[in-house]
């Protein structure tokens, strides 16, 4: 429910990997919202550019390509568990150039703390505990990657 009406329906897994509204993703769990420019589709996937000219690859426009025109504002959504990271410069093509703030470690995984340019707020990014220890510390450059599959585009209104 939102302001009074249905939001979405479907299944509690449904509604947390495939929302169709920012509300619906972030009630259903924390969630980055991000502003780009819808830049079109292509074999990679829908293609948005972030600031500083950095292109990152979504799955799909949640089924509604007609609501994105090139060129276009759109909200990126990508959930804090679905983010990588990779040291400077080997991230690939769709990486996002970050700087580490802090790397913490809670047990069973580490929080990495990064910003990114033209983002508003720290991402922190959740990674696996290894016996090997954090390879990212404070203060260095770092390659941010968003699986292709769960990032979800929406209206920059929306």
């Amino acid at each position: 429910m939102s302001v009074g009406g249905l939001a979405q329906i479907g299944s509690p897994f449904d509604l947390y990997e495939d929302p169709k509204t920012p509300f619906v993703a972030d009630f259903n769990g924390k969630m980055y919202f991000l502003r780009g420019g819808y830049l079109g589709s292509d074999s990679a996937g829908a293609m948005v550019r972030l600031p500083g000219e950095v292109r990152i690859a979504a799955k799909s426009v949640n089924g509604s390509a007609g609501l994105f025109d090139p060129g276009k504002p759109v909200k990126i959504a990508v959930r804090p568990q679905r983010l990588r990271l990779a040291p400077c410069g080997e991230g690939g093509p769709f990486a996002i150039p970050a700087t580490v703030e802090a790397a913490i470690f809670v047990g069973s995984f580490h929080v990495v703390v990064v910003r990114i340019p033209g983002a508003e707020e720290l991402l922190y990014v959740q990674l696996p505990a290894t016996g090997a220890g954090l390879a990212f510390r404070a203060g260095e450059g770092v390659d941010l990657l968003a699986e292709r599959e769960a990032v979800r585009l929406f209206p920059a209104e929306a």
